[in-house]
This record gives structure tokens, C-alpha cells and sequence, in this order.
């Protein structure tokens, strides 16, 4: 049976307790699945680490919300079956990083954009929180890359716009340039390179650093040795966008 509400301001609900108003009526119950209400409520977790405020449905989060987490992150939009699934934004006070977009089962999945606290963002596909499928990636340092991704890494096709002007547009694997591409310098000059990851060298500090080789065409005409060679080095500038993504 249904009882009004107490007279006189609530200073809210205790640890545990869930609060739901449906119409003038007040329901306060220890568990959120005792009662198969529904209606708007705010539930504060045993533990006091979750805080939830929003719509409910038989007993579970369902519709509009927001669940509020102790450190400061927070998560505001669409629940399902008490599920974070739907378009919602997600705030992680860890890093400073923001997402908005579609959610699954508590994860970025699907298309939406992702800003990083340290500079830069990401809009585009994503899969289980990672960059997946095709996005836009603008770095702290303003430079630009536009295809495709897999594993959080520039991966298939794609057109990059480097910091000092130069742009390259081609095949990238595991987050390098690899493969066919064309580089456009800021000095109008255009190179078709072919390039290959062909070992690996081990420097001095211990730090182990991929190296490059590159055969290039300038204006159609193989450029030669001494051509391959500059192609190489300028091939390698840049090649990194900066990290911390």
C-alpha cells in the first residue's frame, strides 16, 4: 500500500536507499528490485561509490539518467534494462577525457566524439572504447588525420596533414606509414613512395627504433640512389603523431 509523503524538507537518501517519486507518491526501499516501480528516483549505492538519478523502469535504470561515480567521473544519458546503452556523455576524472556519443553495454561503441584533456579529439567510429572503422584524429599540435583506424591505430587508407604543412595520403599499418602513398611537401614538391618497415635498431639509451626504407618517383621519373635516400629521410619526419593518444 501506498503512503504520501513525509511533511518538511529531505535532506536525502541514506546509503543504500532509493528514493522514487511516481506522481505525489514516495517509495523508499532498501533494494532497487524489491518493487517493480517505475518513475523518476535517485539511489545511492551500499558502498557509496555510485550514485544513480534518473528514470526507472521494473525495477531497473531505464530511459534518462545519470550515475554519478565518488573520484568525479560521471555518465548523463540513456539507459536500457539498467544497462549504459543508448547516446549518453562519459566524463573519467582519471584522465580529463570526455566522450560524446553511442554507448553499449557501459562502452563507446558505435559513432561519436572523443576529447582528450591534454589536447586534440577524435570523432568517428569506435568499438569497446577503442578507435575502430573510419574517424577524424587532430593531435595536441594540430595535426590531422582523416580513414582508417583499427585497434586505436591509423590502419588501412588515410590522408594526414603534418604540423609543418606536408601531407601525406596512402596506406598506414599498425600506425606507420607503409605501403603505396603520395607525400606533398610544403614546398610544392610530390614524391610517390613505396614504403616498407625493413628492420629494427636498437640505440644506445636501450630504446629500440623502427627503421625505414623507400623507393620514390618524382614528376614520374625514378629520382635514383641519391633521390631514394632524401625520399627516405623526409619520408621519416613527422611519421609520429604526437603521443598520449
Amino acid at each position: 500500500m501506498l503512503h504520501p509523503p513525509p511533511q518538511g524538507p529531505r535532506t536525502g537518501p541514506p546509503e543504500g536507499l532509493l528514493v522514487v517519486s511516481r506522481l505525489t507518491w514516495h517509495h523508499v526501499l532498501t533494494r532497487p528490485s524489491s518493487f517493480p516501480y517505475s518513475g523518476y528516483g535517485v539511489y545511492v549505492y551500499p558502498n557509496s561509490f555510485f550514485r544513480y538519478e534518473g528514470e526507472w523502469k521494473g525495477g531497473k535504470k531505464h530511459g534518462q539518467g545519470k550515475l554519478l561515480f565518488k573520484d568525479g567521473s560521471y555518465y548523463e544519458g540513456e539507459f536500457v534494462d539498467g544497462e549504459i546503452t543508448g547516446k549518453g556523455c562519459r566524463l573519467w576524472a582519471s584522465s580529463g577525457n570526455t566522450y560524446s556519443g553511442q554507448f553499449v553495454l557501459g562502452e563507446p561503441q558505435g559513432r561519436g566524439v572523443m576529447k582528450y584533456k591534454a589536447g586534440g579529439h577524435y570523432e568517428g567510429e569506435l568499438s569497446h572504447g577503442l578507435r575502430e572503422g573510419h574517424g577524424h584524429l587532430v593531435d595536441r599540435d594540430g595535426q590531422a588525420y582523416w580513414g582508417s583506424f583499427h585497434n586505436n591505430q591509423r590502419h588501412g587508407q588515410g590522408h594526414m596533414v603534418f604540423q609543418n604543412g606536408d601531407k601525406y595520403e596512402g596506406n598506414w599499418v599498425r600506425d606507420q606509414r607503409q605501403g603505396h602513398g603520395v607525400l606533398c611537401r610544403a614546398d610544392g614538391s610530390t614524391y610517390e613512395l613505396l614504403l616498407a618497415l625493413v628492420r629494427r635498431a636498437r640505440l644506445p639509451s636501450g630504446e629500440v627504433r623502427a627503421q625505414r626504407t623507400a623507393w620514390g618517383w618524382l614528376g614520374g621519373e625514378d629520382t635514383g640512389l641519391a633521390g631514394r635516400l632524401d625520399v627516405e629521410a623526409k619520408a621519416r619526419e613527422g611519421a609520429r603523431m604526437t603521443p598520449g593518444f
